[in-house]
């Protein structure tokens, strides 16, 4: 087993590393963090236009009693912190569901995870929920595994406050516990505390569907759906499953399959395994009906199915299943591989990002100093106009520590000189192109979904 706790520790230290380097704040969400804890002020989660997660950021406020707590590197270092502890969790709990009996099925399945092609974006960048998610989920699992082992209240509680907590970290995570409620209260022969455990769980749910509805909805005119380009359920499943995170056809096939065997044939013998296993599929499909697709939203589902896959690897190795356990072996493997092509990918473009971002503030800041004005051209995207306006004010406000103001103007309004700020171009963007090529205007640099044209005189 050595030998494999040296390789998850080697890993582990190498992802650190990429975590730490060239720690900086990104142009986009980061900012934030630019008008909280960079500031010394408490930061919280989303509260309109439909969404409610509180709670998403609200760990980074431990920053808060540090010295230095403000710096960007102080946030990648307590990324990295959650990071391990989400790995040291995992990797813990697979050895208690194998029972230490095969390390290679640990650290194979630590690699499937750490591969996932979300779990390298998430904890390289600050902005993801998902990263005190995941480190929730690990301490829940661990908890409820030893809840049902020693039914002691201990671990129910601790499993509990986990659960309530990560409720209000992201929407959907209330109903995939649900659905662990709802699967031991049903099929479960259950002792009187993990029943409480199971009613509490659905309390919980209720709760948070109430103050979801009175705090945010009721009063929402824009919902989910309005913030993806994908409004079709076959579509968004299809690019969820095949083009962000292709380790979700394995779960939804494995969630078929133990769903047979648990609702049809009535098999209780593994309903921790199958409970966290119908969480990884409930909690996928909502994200896919809300139409966001994007790989690090399923990291949460990785997570919580693979300790099923491992448990089922080795039953097949100790059975002598060869051709089945091989052929899963090799799906997922190939799934595996496709994910790292995709996390090397957004590793180069945070690293880029990191080194890059804040040098490009500082040169468009030196316009500023000079006295030449700044403009958003509205590129009739009103939500992403009014954010990208919001972003470059926020950066421009903390660099040069002075209040900045950008003006938006449209087509018919192009000044005569300025910075133009051109958010994402779209099919209108070669008419807007050459009117600025017209007056006299240079495209200067594009960064973060941002197009720059400059004309610094009259």
């Amino acid at each position: 087993m050595r030998k494999y706790y040296a390789f998850i520790f080697l890993v582990s230290i190498f992802l650190v590393v990429l975590i730490l380097k060239d720690a900086n704040w990104i142009i986009g969400d980061d900012y934030q963090f630019l008008i909280t804890t960079a500031i010394n002020k408490i930061i919280v989660g989303g509260m309109e236009n439909g969404r409610y997660y509180p709670l998403g950021f609200f760990d980074y406020n431990i920053l808060l009693l540090l010295p230095y707590g403000h710096t960007p590197l102080a946030h990648y270092i307590y990324v990295s912190i959650t990071c391990l502890t989400s790995i040291i969790l995992f990797v813990f709990l697979i050895n208690l569901i194998i029972e230490k009996r095969n390390g290679g099925i640990m650290a194979y399945y630590f690699m499937v995870l750490v591969c996932s092609s979300g779990f390298c974006r998430v904890n390289m960048h600050i902005i993801f929920p998902e990263r005190i998610i995941i480190t929730g989920l690990s301490v829940f699992m661990v908890c409820y595994f030893y809840a049902l082992k020693t039914d002691k209240l201990i671990y129910y509680v601790l499993g509990f406050l986990c659960a309530s907590y990560l409720s209000y970290c992201k929407e959907p995570i209330f109903g995939a516990f649900l659905v662990i409620a709802i699967t031991n209260l049903i099929f479960n022969r259950q002792k009187r505390k993990h029943f409480y455990f199971n009613c509490a769980l659905i309390t919980n749910a209720i709760i948070y569907i109430t103050q979801w509805y009175f705090l945010v909805a009721r009063n929402s005119t824009k919902f989910y759906s309005h913030y993806g380009v994908i409004n079709n359920i076959f579509e968004a499943t299809k690019f969820a499953a095949i083009d962000s995170e292709r380790i979700l056809i394995a779960i939804f096939i494995l969630s078929l399959v133990r769903g047979y065997f648990v609702f049809i044939k009535k098999d209780q013998n593994h309903l921790f395994l199958d409970s966290l296993l119908f969480f990884s599929a409930s909690y996928a499909l909502a994200f896919i009906k809300l139409y966001l697709v994007a790989g690090y939203y399923f990291v949460p589902s990785v997570l919580t199915a693979l300790p099923s896959f491992a448990y089922w690897t080795k039953v097949g190795i100790e059975k002598r299943k060869t051709f089945t356990t091989i052929s899963a072996v090799i799906f997922m493997t190939y799934f595996t591989l496709y994910n790292i092509n995709r996390s090397v990918h957004w590793i180069n473009a945070i690293q880029e990002k990191r080194k890059t971002d804040m040098e490009t503030v500082e040169k468009l800041s030196e316009f500023i100093r000079k006295g030449i004005p700044f403009y958003l051209f509205d590129n009739k995207s009103v939500i992403y106009s009014d954010y990208m306006l919001n972003v470059w004010t926020v950066f421009f406000n903390y660099f040069l520590k002075e209040e900045v103001h950008i003006q938006k103007i449209e087509e018919t309004s192009i000044p005569d000189y300025g910075v133009i700020l051109y958010p994402t171009p779209d099919i209108q963007a070669v008419g807007i192109i050459n009117e600025l090529t017209r007056k006299g205007f240079k495209f200067w640099d594009r960064k973060a979904v941002t197009n720059f044209y400059i004309k610094s005189h009259h």
